[in-house]
């Protein structure tokens, strides 16, 4: 068949169908996250849900320059730096929402299917983005390389979500461990989330300074 040889031997075909099916599918979670809130009236549940969209709007606006048939190294570089800023400035904002949730003891107890949907896509995700950023590494490509970054953020994030829908449902109820576990597990998300997008920076500003296109 001469379309499953195309997808078989065309690497960039393969990718932008990952691409586009990953979108579809982190579009389908942050409805899933915001639904679940108002119906539960979850104020956390709906500020990640806002998270995960400021990801998706990144992540879309990454992938109108990668179907574009002409992207100069140079271009790509730059857009890399850019989504290396916002990242930086998303995890102000995730801060704040762990702070948020960590100050005001929020500890609700969810039906059991949502935290086992939540596990499900969260180790989903987790695997396939992990998966995917070492398998297009070797493409060299700035933006392929900052899609996946940010496939991996969100799959980190939906840790920390997961962990807040666990604990209460499954685990402990008591406000202390809940506490500790929060800001262990958002404070490594951050420090993981910061020391990415400053190698980005760095790692693009040097290849610009040094480039004579």
């Amino acid at each position: 068949n001469k379309y499953l040889n195309k997808y078989k031997n065309d690497y960039k075909l393969r990718y932008k169908i990952s691409l586009l099916s990953s979108i579809l599918f982190n579009i389908m979670y942050a409805t899933f996250k915001l639904i679940s809130g108002i119906i539960f009236k979850s104020i956390w549940f709906i500020t990640f849900a806002l998270y995960y969209l400021l990801l998706i709007i990144l992540r879309i606006s990454i992938a109108k320059q990668e179907l574009s048939k002409e992207t100069k190294l140079k271009d790509e570089y730059i857009k890399y730096r850019f989504v290396a800023i916002i990242l930086l400035f998303t995890n102000v904002i995730l801060t704040m929402i762990i702070l948020v949730i960590v100050n005001q003891k929020i500890m609700n107890i969810y039906p059991s299917w949502i935290a086992i949907s939540i596990a499900v896509y969260t180790f989903y995700l987790l695997t396939s983005s992990i998966y995917n950023l070492l398998k297009y590494h070797k493409y060299k490509s700035p933006l392929i390389s900052a899609s996946k970054v940010i496939n991996v953020i969100t799959s980190l994030v939906s840790l920390i979500s997961l962990e807040i829908v666990l604990i209460p449902t499954f685990g402990i109820e008591q406000v202390e461990f809940f506490e500790i576990m929060i800001m262990a597990t958002g404070g490594g998300v951050a420090l993981v989330i910061i020391i990415i997008s400053l190698y980005m920076i760095i790692n693009s500003t040097e290849w610009l300074n040094n480039s004579h296109e």
